[in-house]
C-alpha cells in the first residue's frame, strides 16, 4: 500500500503541474477550451480530433471552467485510483485473497505507462476504468446468472465507447465471450442468444448514440474521420487524401509487422517499449506481466489437486 500512496501522490503532484502532454495540448484541453471561448459546442471542420468521442473532453471542460487545467488532468488521475479500486473490488467478488487483489492492484499501478498517464489529461485511463468495469460485469454475470450484470456489461462498454474508438476492437470479441458464458450456462436457444446478444450491445449503442449522431449532423458520417470510402463527406477541413495520410503514420506504430513481430509483441511489449518512439509504440509497460505468465505456466504444468 506504501508503493501505491507514492505513485498517486507523486502522480498527483504532476497532475497539479502546467500540462505539457503532445495530445492533451492538440485536443484533449484544447477543444474544451475552444468550447468555453465559443460559449458552446461548436463544429471545428478543421481539428479532425474534434469529431472523435469526446465523454471525457466534456468532463475536462467541467475541471477547466471549476479549477482550470490542474483539475482537469487530475479527473483523469482519478481513473486510474478508480480502476486501482474496481480490480480490488473484482478479486474480492472472484474469492481472491487480499494479498493476491493487492498485487494485482499494484501491479496495475505501477505500470510506468498508467503512472505516467494519471499526470496528464488525457483518456486512455478512462477507457481502462470502463473496460474493467465492463469484465468484471461480465464475470459477475457469468457467476450468478442475473441478467442485471449482463446489462451493466453493455453500459460500462458504452462508457467506454464514448471514450474512445478504440472500443469498437473490444466489440469483435464481445460476442465470442457472451456465447461462452451462456454455453456454460447451457443457454444456447436462439432466444437466449439474442436477448444476451443484443439487450447489451443495444445498452452500448445508446449510452454512445450522442457522438455517432453529432457526427452524422457535421459530416454524413457517423464515424467521421474514417470509413471516408463507405460514408462520404461533406467536412472542408478533411479529405480522403488526409485520411490516408493519417492512417500511415498510425501504422508506424510498432513499427514492422510481420508475422514473426506478431510473435515476438509480448516481449517487444514488455522489454523494447519506450515513450517518444512510434516504433516501440510510445509506452513503456514492464516486464511483469510476461513474467507472470510464466508463472502460471508453471503453476498449471506442476498444480495437483490434493497439494
Amino acid at each position: 500500500m506504501v508503493i501505491c500512496l507514492l505513485v498517486v501522490l507523486s502522480a498527483g503532484i504532476g497532475a497539479l503541474t502546467t500540462p505539457a502532454a503532445q495530445d492533451a495540448l492538440v485536443h484533449h484541453l484544447s477543444l474544451p477550451k475552444d468550447y468555453i471561448r465559443a460559449g458552446r459546442i461548436l463544429d471545428l471542420p478543421y481539428n479532425y480530433f474534434s469529431y472523435f468521442p469526446a465523454a471525457m473532453e466534456m468532463l475536462f471542460l467541467y475541471g477547466l471552467l471549476v479549477c482550470g487545467a490542474g483539475m482537469a488532468t487530475l479527473l483523469h488521475h482519478f481513473f486510474g485510483v478508480a480502476t486501482f479500486f474496481a480490480i480490488l473490488a473484482g478479486g474480492k467478488y472472484l474469492q481472491v485473497g487480499l494479498r493476491s487483489r493487492l498485487l494485482a492492484a499494484t501491479a496495475f499501478l505501477t505500470i510506468p505507462t498508467v503512472w505516467m498517464e494519471m499526470s496528464w489529461a488525457y483518456i486512455d485511463l478512462t477507457l481502462t476504468f470502463y473496460i474493467t468495469l465492463s469484465m468484471l460485469a461480465l464475470l459477475r454475470w457469468r457467476e450468478t446468472k442475473d441478467f442485471a450484470w449482463c446489462c451493466l456489461f453493455g453500459f460500462a462498454l458504452g462508457g467506454a465507447l464514448s471514450t474512445k474508438y478504440t472500443t469498437l476492437f473490444v466489440g469483435v470479441i464481445v460476442p465470442l465471450l457472451i456465447l461462452f458464458v451462456l454455453k456454460e450456462h447451457k443457454q444456447t436457444t436462439f432466444k437466449a442468444v439474442l436477448k444476451y446478444m443484443f439487450v447489451p450491445g443495444g445498452i452500448t449503442f445508446l449510452v454512445s448514440l450522442v457522438w455517432f449522431v453529432r457526427n452524422v449532423i457535421w459530416t454524413n458520417n457517423p464515424l467521421f474521420p474514417f470509413l471516408l470510402n463507405v460514408f462520404p463527406s461533406n467536412n472542408i477541413g478533411w479529405d480522403a487524401e488526409r485520411a490516408a495520410t493519417t492512417l500511415v503514420i498510425l501504422s508506424r506504430y510498432g513499427g514492422d509487422k510481420s508475422f514473426l513481430d506478431y510473435l515476438l509483441l509480448p516481449f517487444k511489449l514488455s522489454f523494447l517499449a519506450r515513450y517518444e518512439s512510434d516504433q516501440y509504440y510510445q509506452g513503456i509497460i514492464g516486464a511483469f506481466y510476461i513474467f507472470t505468465l510464466f508463472i502460471f505456466f508453471i503453476y498449471f504444468l506442476f498444480y495437483k489437486e490434493d497439494t
